[in-house]
């Protein structure tokens, strides 16, 4: 995972394309901001394959739309809690492909808001359910994709 943040696009194309040429696994580009940086496009040329931007009350559908016609996946990054994350989502949860849970603490919280998302989840697995957070996958934690923080 590469995180971008507001003005700092160009250090992120720079990180992305040393990192594409070795790898074919798939990269994901974490937005820190409610507004995308940068053009999908251009993202998805120079090796992304998947985006999610920091959740927002003010997220538009049209955005996700955007990223899928670049031909990126598209996901969004909500923080643990004993939010009604499927109310907050909404119109939106249709068109994710990836809800990213944010933990730094001991994931408590994580566990009942991944557990809470499972439940609401289509059969067809969609969205995928990252948790990035510093409990093991050992710890009684389902999830589709493990994220660690950088240390």
């Amino acid at each position: 995972m590469v995180e971008v943040i507001p003005n700092e696009e160009s250090k992120a194309l720079e990180i992305i394309d040393r990192i594409r040429p070795e790898t074919e696994l798939p990269i994901l580009l974490h937005m820190l901001s409610e507004e995308p940086l940068g053009d999908f496009q251009v993202w998805h040329q120079r090796g992304i394959d998947a985006i999610t931007l920091a959740w927002s009350p003010f997220l538009s559908c049209a955005t996700f739309v955007d990223m899928r016609a670049a031909g990126c996946l598209c996901g969004v990054s909500i923080d643990s809690g004993p939010d009604d994350w499927l109310m907050k989502l909404g119109s939106l949860w249709p068109l994710l492909d990836i809800v990213m849970v944010t933990d730094p603490g001991d994931g408590t919280q994580t566990e009942a808001t991944v557990k809470d998302l499972f439940a609401i989840r289509d059969t067809k697995q969609r969205p995928l359910l990252a948790v990035k957070c510093p409990l093991e996958p050992t710890s009684g934690l389902q999830a589709d994709l493990w994220i660690h923080p950088s240390e």
